[in-house]
């Protein structure tokens, strides 16, 4: 006599399968996760260096105009949230970089000397025929998050002619 041959269940999921599903689905879950982290930081990262870009085309912008038109001006050193020159009648012109530092990590005459700086900050005198071409180093970067996030631009400014010693500002 034979015996009656059960059928095998065939609703529902083993264990095994269900473990299985879930290891894979916390495998794929971590990679997505892991990748919108990066993504997200490479981002903030871009948006912050193209900020500090755009203040330091700010302040090259202000600093050649007045390298340009003015005999005498002062500058210093190092600053937050701000860029501020001061020409040599007290006139300010001030580039505002909210959220940022600057600092001048180097400054040279036309032959090569760095400029020396009193009280903290550069004075440049354009009576002097040196400091017709100067050459400039300057970081920006976030005041929160100084690390990798900085801008350095290396680069010259110049003025054609001399100007005068008497009389106003050119």
């Amino acid at each position: 006599m034979k015996l009656p041959i059960k059928p095998h269940n065939q609703e529902g999921i083993t264990l095994v399968e269900l473990l299985v599903t879930l290891a894979l689905l916390t495998i794929v879950s971590t990679i997505i996760i892991s990748l919108i982290t990066n993504s997200h930081n490479n981002m903030q990262s871009i948006y912050s260096k193209n900020q500090a870009r755009t203040h330091a085309n700010q302040i090259l912008y202000q600093l050649t105009d007045i390298h340009q038109t003015r005999k005498v001006y002062t500058f210093p050193i190092e600053e937050k949230d701000s860029f501020t020159l001061t020409d040599g009648n007290g006139m300010k012109a001030e580039v505002p970089i909210p959220g940022y530092a600057y600092q001048v990590t180097s400054i040279k005459d036309v032959n090569g000397n760095t400029l020396p700086s009193n009280s903290g900050r550069i004075r440049i005198d354009l009576t002097n025929p040196n400091h017709l071409t100067i050459h400039i180093k300057l970081k920006i970067s976030p005041i929160e998050s100084g690390d990798y996030r900085f801008v350095e631009i290396d680069t010259s400014i110049s003025r054609l002619s001399i100007a005068n010693k008497g009389g106003g500002e050119t």
